[in-house]
């Protein structure tokens, strides 16, 4: 099965996740604003188990966006984490989980938390965290169908 690290890249906040095996076992918000690119390395070198897979959201607009996703891009190469990551439109993954895809941006980010609630049954810190893990639940599911 697939361990998949989940990442949803903001302009101040990044949710991280993995799940394996059908199950969140790790998950944060990281600050970008305070952390420095060492930082993110040192946090992704800690995850405590074997990547297979990585999900990033593809951040379609927004130069702060933007520039979070490559730096966190390259991060993972620099974590040894040598892996292509599945870049996501967040159409895209909301709809491969049955979500809406369209809406009002709060109304959208809620039923992320839904679903990971319904789901996993876990209570999410908040938004970031819960798109990470939605995140990487669509890559795991998508692999797990590809084999």
């Amino acid at each position: 099965m697939a361990t998949v690290l989940g990442i949803d890249p903001g302009s101040s906040a990044c949710g991280v996740a993995v799940v394996s095996d059908g199950v969140v076992v790790w998950s944060d918000t990281w600050n970008l604003d305070k952390l420095r690119e060492s930082d993110i390395i040192a946090r992704l070198e800690d995850i405590p188990m074997t990547i297979t897979h990585v999900g990033i959201e593809k951040q379609p607009v927004g130069k702060s966006a933007v520039w979070a996703e490559k730096t966190l891009r390259r991060c993972l190469v620099f974590a040894n984490i040598w892996l292509k990551p599945t870049m996501a439109y967040p159409q895209t993954w909301r709809s491969g989980l049955g979500l809406k895809t369209r809406g009002e941006r709060a109304t959208l980010k809620q039923a992320s938390i839904d679903f990971v609630l319904q789901k996993y049954g876990l209570r999410c810190a908040n938004n970031d965290e819960a798109e990470a893990i939605c995140i990487a639940t669509f890559v795991a599911e998508s692999h797990s169908h590809s084999y």
